[in-house]
């Protein structure tokens, strides 16, 4: 059975490994000393480490990755996650083809321990921001999103929410761009 360590470096590695080489990848070690030891180690020089002694928790740990970023892009990750290994590169085309995009998804499998299944995403803006109204079809480590959108709308996640920080910035950004 995978160790979280395992998962954490199978994550990095699908990063790592894109199809897509010119980005900057931000890794926050938000308090544990075995995830940073491991992180540390990694040779590559696209790899900027934001340590913290004790954990802020996700939501600070995410706007604090936001605020440094210098990308036109930002993809979100998780150390659970794993992408496959042109997600980078479609995405950045899919939004260098769509200017009216400012954020875009995938389609996301759960695996592991849990049971297999797929979360299959709408394509027409209106019925993702419609459905949220519902529930959250929005899978949050597969988004990536325009840098300029966070900048001239100051978006953060909001540090009132501990959980579904992501649900609460979906809705706030649906009022005022496109989602795909």
């Amino acid at each position: 059975k995978d160790t979280k360590l395992d998962m954490l470096k199978d994550s990095i590695n699908s990063i790592i490994n894109q199809s897509y080489e010119n980005f900057e990848f931000i890794i926050v070690c938000d308090g544990s000393k075995d995830d940073y030891d491991f992180i540390s180690k990694i040779k590559d020089k696209r790899i900027k480490i934001i340590k913290h002694e004790v954990s802020l928790g996700l939501t600070k740990s995410l706007n604090e990755a936001l605020k440094i970023c210098k990308g036109k892009y930002i993809a979100r990750m998780d150390s659970d996650d794993y992408s496959l290994k042109d997600r980078l590169k479609i995405q950045v085309e899919f939004l260098e083809s769509n200017l009216d995009i400012d954020i875009c998804g995938t389609y996301a499998k759960h695996f592991g321990d849990k049971n297999d299944f797929i979360i299959d995403l709408f394509n027409k803006t209106y019925e993702k921001k419609a459905e949220l109204f519902i529930y959250n079809r929005i899978t949050h480590p597969s988004i990536m999103i325009r840098k300029s959108f966070i900048e001239n709308n100051n978006i953060i996640y909001n540090e009132n929410f501990k959980y579904a920080q992501d649900y609460e910035l979906w809705a706030k950004c649906c009022m005022s761009t496109n989602i795909y």
